[in-house]
């Protein structure tokens, strides 16, 4: 309310293009951090469930919601980008077209899970619109090289399980 008082619009405008990525990315951090624990405890064996480990109603449930959420903000960000601040989306309407295609193609093969279990990989994005919407401009290859390196450690992991279950078309997931 009062950021209007202290910042030029420019950087206001700059800002308010990080406050729908920090909702979206507060919400996968969270629901891709119970999939990452089940994945975790499980050694694994949720890609591939047995008698002993299934996935209940309510786990499919959420993995297709959050694939349909995240669908929806990526068409939502590019709409608003457009609309308010083009000069500030960059590559994002690239990013987010792939984004569509990957999460469009999981949830038609229904494997929605295995995106649910990378949602995760919106931690270090949640960092980054915190520090942008309290107008810390972090170092950008700095920052940029943490994201890299926490969402290629966080995926190869994801990926080496995918393998080893032998399950879920890892080929998919290791290009997504």
């Amino acid at each position: 309310m009062l950021l209007p008082l202290f910042v030029s619009q420019a950087e206001r405008k700059r800002r308010q293009a990080w406050v729908v990525t920090l909702l979206s990315s507060f919400i996968m951090t969270v629901v891709g951090t119970w999939y990452f624990v089940r994945l975790w405890v499980s050694n694994g064996d949720i890609l591939n469930p047995t008698d002993d480990i299934k996935l209940d109603h309510v786990d499919t449930a959420i993995a297709r919601g959050i694939s349909l959420f995240f669908l929806a903000y990526c068409v939502v960000d590019m709409v608003l980008a457009a609309l308010f601040y083009n000069e500030e989306a960059g590559v994002a309407y690239e990013h987010h077209t792939l984004y569509i295609i990957i999460v469009g193609v999981l949830y038609k093969k229904k494997l929605p899970l295995l995106f649910a279990i990378g949602a995760l990989e919106e931690f270090p994005t949640l960092l980054l619109s915190i520090y942008e919407l309290m107008g810390d401009r972090r170092p950008r290859l700095s920052t940029g090289m943490m994201i890299l390196t926490s969402r290629i450690s966080y995926h190869l992991y994801v990926t080496y399980k995918c393998i080893a279950a032998d399950v879920m078309n890892p080929g998919l997931f290791l290009v997504s």
